[in-house]
């Protein structure tokens, strides 16, 4: 986790993030800030928001480091996955234990393995269909992260 979240930052320090996706992670933080201040949400509620968060910074990890290996553009997913790093270290409790921070981890990693065969499946697949329906559920999960995040 901390490897993601200095990823961030050097994305962050070298300018690599946008100014509109610094603002919408910033107005993301910002909501959720206001709805924990107003709506005291219980800490279960904190935790299943990180894991939503820390599956979609896997889900982007995975197409970063896809993407770079097969030497594609990386720049928007990176963007996005250090979006989620932030997102992740916004939501979490700072009373979690160990267990809960092992939990949010294995949905990042978890996500990661997933997505990253999903692309390995979409380019290398000799069935046709295998590989369209791949490449379909790959653009819906990172649109499913999107609209999470963008509404």
């Amino acid at each position: 986790m901390t490897k993601i979240i200095d990823r961030y930052r050097l994305a962050s320090k070298a300018g690599r993030m946008s100014t509109k996706m610094k603002a919408t992670a910033s107005a993301t933080v910002l909501f959720i800030a206001l709805l924990g201040s107003t709506a005291q949400a219980a800490p279960g509620d904190a935790m299943a928001l990180a894991r939503h968060f820390a599956t979609c910074q896997g889900r982007y990890t995975a197409q970063v480091d896809y993407d770079g290996l097969m030497g594609r553009k990386i720049d928007e997913a990176e963007q996005h996955a250090a979006m989620f790093a932030e997102l992740v270290e916004t939501v979490m409790p700072l009373d979690a234990d160990t267990d809960a921070r092992k939990t949010i981890y294995a949905s990042h990693q978890g996500a990661l393995g997933v997505h990253w065969n999903l692309l390995h499946a979409a380019d290398f697949s000799f069935d046709d269909r295998l590989a369209q329906h791949a490449r379909n559920k790959a653009a819906r999960d990172l649109q499913m992260c999107k609209s999470l995040v963008l509404g």
